[in-house]
């Protein structure tokens, strides 16, 4: 059975990356994530580990036509 892509925790959303990981490589995978500033979730299944993750935008720019 397929995971599912996304999840709620807290009363937050959090996505799926794609992937089933052993112990280590779970691990690994979540510091990555953490220093690009992402919060992780780590699911254990049967088969392995799931990352679920979400990113807070906290700055965007946002351009209109026509102005300078």
């Amino acid at each position: 059975m397929m995971p599912e892509k996304s999840m709620k925790a807290d009363g937050k959303k959090y996505m799926w990356d794609g992937y089933t990981y052993n112990e280590e490589d779970t691990g690994k995978s979540e510091d990555e994530y953490r220093e690009m500033g992402f919060e992780t979730i780590r699911i254990a299944r049967g088969d392995g580990h799931l990352i679920y993750m979400r990113k807070l935008v906290t700055d965007f720019v946002l351009e209109l036509e026509g102005e300078t």
